[in-house]
């Protein structure tokens, strides 16, 4: 190869820059001159400059960021290291393939990279590895899923799916998390906006922040009773969530978490929530009662604001506070059944903006003069006394379903060829309780 153009450490070789490390005698890729390059890049194992041969050994972060129209690259075994968002938003890039050399991935090295397929990596890399076919980089040492794409399946030796390691994949579709997995990192799926069916494992521990955020296809969740953590914004603005079932190990619904859920119509809580913080339901819109179990004690501010279609609350016997504008702009409100006998502490604006004053708060029978004379409970139209009929807080929540989930055993083509995970198009897939789905990948 002859250079083109050359500047100080810098050489231009087929449309690509590179930095010449004269002391080592190494190469480093900084990326495309021309953003419009289009078609497959060919990354040499060497570049010869002056008379010296310089290995190319790494690719700098945001080296061919934002070229849309690049749609393979291949990269030699020479290369030890890809930096963060090198291939981001590389809208046109198919396939994938890491080398044996490579030791190293930044964050987000490709992110938004939305029509990416395939993804393997070569068999010997000491450090990564794509097992079972999975379309997908894991960590070897961790069994972290680091980065996957539409048609990726998540084996079940991954223990944890890594931070935005699916962030706005707009092909994924549906996705299994095996029992395997104890964690779900933040952002995970963030932006997934074609997701519309996800299981989670059973051993599931924790779900990061915003990690389901913005997967406006998404339908139900059911969050599995070993889930201790959910962290804040995780399911934020998915604008098709209907029904989400919330297991007994979950101690606190955190801020945000289902703000904008504007189609959420069904919600269980567990029995071992103790806190509903900042906003958590705030905005859902469709969202028409709640029941809160007796192991809540506080709602924070905001956590209900604008709930506008919710006509009935349950609050649970051991509330003890509720927050500034919990139920602002409540405009449905019409029954309120609290069960705590000591009067919890409500704020004047608690209530505000809501239908309160012509809405029934239903206590218990000794409480009924407490209530009628305490701040943020004494403008209700009226208050009465709990009767045997009245709706009861939250027990227990089931999720027997989850933990005996059905995962997926094969992959089909509409015309019934087994094939080694999803293709663009119709596919069949078989679940292990012998039932079978089909699912279109665009």
């Amino acid at each position: 190869m002859l250079p083109l153009a050359v500047h100080a450490q810098f050489a231009v070789f087929d449309d690509v820059l590179y930095f010449l490390d004269d002391y080592t005698l190494t190469a480093r890729v900084e990326g495309s001159e021309n953003k419009e390059i289009n078609g497959n890049i060919d990354i040499p194992e060497t570049v010869t400059y002056n008379g010296c041969v310089y290995s190319v050994t790494s690719i700098a972060s945001y080296a061919f960021k934002g070229c849309t129209k690049l749609t393979s690259i291949n990269i030699p075994n020479s290369v030890t290291t890809i930096g963060g968002e090198a291939f981001g938003e590389c809208t046109g890039l198919t396939s994938i393939t890491i080398p044996i050399g490579v030791k190293g991935i930044g964050d987000y090295a490709f992110s938004g990279c939305t029509n990416l397929s395939s993804i393997k990596v070569a068999e010997g890399n000491p450090v990564f590895d794509s097992r079972e076919n999975c379309h997908a980089i894991i960590q070897t040492v961790s069994n972290t899923l680091i980065f996957g794409c539409q048609n990726s399946t998540i084996p079940s030796s991954v223990t944890t799916i890594g931070h935005y390691a699916f962030g706005w994949c707009t092909g994924l579709t549906s996705i299994t998390i095996p029992n395997s997995v104890t964690s779900i990192e933040y952002t995970a799926f963030m932006g997934c906006s074609n997701l519309s069916s996800v299981i989670i494992g059973e051993h599931v521990e924790s779900i990061g922040k915003s990690a389901f955020e913005k997967c406006s296809s998404l339908i139900s969740v059911v969050i599995p009773n070993h889930v201790t953590t959910i962290e804040e914004e995780a399911f934020r603005e998915c604008g098709n969530l209907s029904s989400v079932v919330i297991g007994d190990g979950v101690k606190n619904i955190e801020r945000l978490t289902f703000l904008l859920c504007t189609n959420l119509s069904s919600v269980a809580i567990g029995n071992s929530v103790e806190s509903i913080k900042y906003g958590a339901f705030m905005r859902c819109t469709n969202l028409t009662s709640i029941n809160v179990p007796n192991s809540v004690t506080t709602i924070a501010s905001e956590a209900f604001e604008e709930c506008s279609s919710l006509s009935s609350v349950v609050l649970g016997n051991s509330v003890t506070s509720i927050g500034e504008q919990t139920f602002r702009m409540c405009s449905s409100l019409a029954n309120v059944y609290s069960y705590a006998e000591q009067v919890p502490e409500c704020h004047w604006s608690s209530f505000s903006g809501s239908n309160y004053k012509h809405a029934t708060l239903h206590v218990p029978t000794s409480s009924v003069d407490a209530y009628s004379n305490a701040e943020g409970w004494k403008n209700f139209g009226s208050i009465v006394a709990l009767t045997n009929d009245a709706p009861e807080p939250t027990t227990a929540i089931n999720t027997q379903a989850v933990t005996q989930m059905p995962t997926i055993v094969g992959h089909y083509s509409f015309d019934g060829k087994h094939i080694n995970g999803s293709q663009r198009g119709l596919n069949i897939i078989r679940m292990s309780d012998g039932t079978t789905k089909k699912i279109l990948v665009k």
